[in-house]
């Protein structure tokens, strides 16, 4: 029987051969053979190895043969052996078959219809094997060890640094250290895992503080609702010395079938104080006139724009990192927070200084934090982009200045580990960046061709050829909804793309297995599907509703009973309060900007609806239900 994975790419390459007009006979029968040999691993793991080298060859300007090892190369009188035989009918619309160049009419839809057959599978969710598992855990460990080698005493551009850092965040910093002092920063336990093991309302009742976070954020002021809450239940609070304190927990998540994602699991203290401390910078950095423009952490719209403008000018480059998050030296962090020592001081007692690996190792951590803490992606942000910042002051040979640094940073975009800077300042930037222990993704970094990619857009020559990525795979039971939203998401991808029979492929699975689906509305809390002239499907009219309503699925999350009482019931209700009204006043300032205060509004939306010390939704629990509903 034939998988899924295999039917869907043989649809796709049937609406890739329409949209060339080529043949894909011969494509189809080097799918088939290797996915015998193969398995699975040809769709997740060699078919994005030959789209890397395909985005490689774009950045030359002519194809290297030596990108692609694992596909045969077409030998004729003409063609020197260039070209790979696989998809060679596209491929020859974008690189000249007999030199292998760049073609100067380079077909969009030649590029485009590449990259869809070969990324499908990249991201698709899958858990990785044991070897690739042990690779994972000596990478993380071999990270640490190139750390341990970085002499940032020694760094040539350290009081550059520093002072790059003291110009750009010293105003910000010194507002969230006084509101440190002041007692106003709000600290929250996110709805994600902590170390031990506590979901729900339980961690309100979680009584551990450590003596480093007691020195900083006293356990009076963050832990209990009021001072009859501590008098009454201090008794119950116990403190950890260091050598007390958990480690965070390192674990593997399904990322892609090449290697699983590494996130650090954090103690519920650590976790809930650095809560804190994330508000307090993400809320100063976007409100500030320099750094709101440059340093973005939800609204990755700019870095797009910016990259599908600079595939049409090559103005501006796109550098991406590997293992961002797990580079970035703890020490580089003291330097940026220089200016600063007391908030510095505080920010490092609420990080996890020792991990757990999953063989049960133990280590000490070089590194400032990893993935999972709730300051690894904005203090990461900061780094980079003081970095990027000195870079460009190295190129233009201008003082490290105020007037300097606003010059400079109109320049840079960071939105986490996308960086885009001009294209003058890429090879100093990268030199900046791995001279502190970063090291940057040279095969997703592009500055010479007009292919660009940042934050999900991938653009060549202003045109955007971004594949639609099949990141679950498809369901086989109707108690699989992750599996059928996620289908039924790419179904309509697919579909706005052009890809019709893909689409139809899609949808007919979908409808065997969970019955019809309607046409529904963008905005529509029903399960359905969309329309290019935005129609929708509709069953009745509602006269005491006053409104259209169809019978479709709806998606529902399982509960359990989960009540919170006293003093703990007490302090949840004070820390949602205050995060309804930080979020109400920032959601304010946005009025004259639709995208952002249209985001703002839909989290403060959701920020009231989860505010129930009754209950608490269990984390995958996700089941669907057929309702009468609006359509739209």
């Amino acid at each position: 029987m034939k998988s899924t994975e295999y039917v869907l790419i043989t649809n796709i390459l049937t609406d890739v051969s329409i949209m060339c007009n080529t043949s894909i006979d011969r494509d189809l029968k080097t799918i088939r053979s290797r996915v015998k040999a193969e398995g699975l691993s040809f769709f997740t793991i060699t078919l994005p190895a030959f789209a890397k080298g395909f985005e490689r060859s774009l950045e030359l300007g002519r194809i290297d043969p030596s990108l692609f090892p694992a596909f045969a190369k077409v030998k004729t009188l003409r063609n020197k052996g260039l070209i790979p035989k696989f998809l060679s009918g596209i491929t020859s619309m974008v690189f000249d078959p007999g030199d292998g160049t760049l073609r100067t009419d380079a077909s969009i839809e030649a590029i485009d219809a590449v990259r869809q057959v070969c990324l499908t599978f990249n991201k698709l969710k899958k858990e990785c094997s044991d070897a690739r598992k042990r690779n994972a855990i000596k990478a993380y460990l071999q990270c640490e060890e190139d750390l341990s080698e970085v002499r940032l005493a020694t760094w040539c551009h350290r009081d550059s640094f520093r002072d790059i850092s003291r110009i750009c965040f010293g105003g910000m910093l010194h507002n969230v250290q006084e509101n440190l002092y002041n007692g106003c920063l709000v600290p929250r336990h996110g709805p994600g895992a902590v170390v031990e093991k506590l979901s729900g309302n339980a961690k309100f009742r979680h009584r551990v503080w450590t003596r480093r976070l007691q020195r900083a954020m006293p356990a009076d002021n963050y832990l209990f609702s009021n001072s009859e809450a501590w008098l009454s239940e201090r008794e119950s609070l116990s403190f950890l010395n260091p050598r007390e304190e958990l480690p965070a927990k390192v674990i593997f998540v399904p990322k892609t079938a090449k290697t699983p994602r590494v996130i650090a699991i954090e103690p519920t203290s650590m976790q809930y104080t650095q809560q804190a401390f994330m508000s307090a910078i993400v809320d100063g950095i976007e409100s500030d006139p320099l750094l709101g423009k440059s340093i973005h952490f939800t609204d990755s719209s700019i870095n797009r724009s910016l990259a599908r403008e600079s595939s049409k000018d090559k103005s501006m480059a796109t550098l991406d990192l590997s293992e961002a998050s797990d580079r970035v030296h703890a020490a580089l962090v003291v330097d940026l927070l220089g200016c600063t020592p007391n908030l510095c001081r505080a920010i490092f007692a609420c990080r996890s200084s020792t991990a757990k690996l999953p063989t049960g190792q133990i280590i000490p951590l070089k590194k400032f934090a990893s993935m999972g803490s709730a300051l690894c992606f904005p203090v990461e942000s900061m780094v980079f982009y003081v970095l990027c910042i000195l870079a460009g002051l190295r190129v233009t040979g201008r003082p490290v200045t105020t007037i300097a640094i606003k010059a400079v940073s109109a320049k840079i975009t960071v939105f986490g580990d996308d960086l885009i800077i001009p294209v003058a300042w890429s090879e100093m930037c990268i030199n900046i960046l791995e001279s502190v222990g970063l090291r940057v993704n040279r095969s997703k970094s592009f500055s010479n061709g007009y292919f660009r990619e940042s934050c999900g857009m991938d653009a060549y020559k202003g045109h955007q050829v971004t594949p639609v990525y099949i990141r679950q795979s498809m369901p086989t039971t109707r108690h699989d909804t992750e599996g059928l939203l996620a289908t039924v998401a790419s179904a309509d991808l697919f579909y706005r793309k052009g890809y019709w029979r893909t689409a139809r492929f899609m949808r007919l699975f979908i409808e065997n297995l969970f019955g019809f689906l309607p046409h529904v509305d963008d905005e529509s809390s029903v399960v359905g599907w969309k329309s290019f002239q935005r129609y929708y499907s509709v069953e009745r009219w509602n006269k005491e509703l006053s409104r259209f309503e169809i019978y479709g699925l709806t998606v529902k999350s399982r509960t359990r009973k989960d009540v919170l009482e006293g003093y703990d019931r007490l302090l949840r209700y004070h820390l949602e309060k205050a995060r309804i009204n930080r979020c109400w006043s920032i959601t304010r300032d946005y009025v004259g900007n639709s995208s952002k205060f249209s985001k703002r509004k839909l989290h403060f939306t959701e920020l009231m609806a989860a505010t129930d010390p009754e209950k608490s939704t269990l984390r995958g629990s996700a089941y669907t239900k057929r309702r009468w509903t609006s359509p739209h």
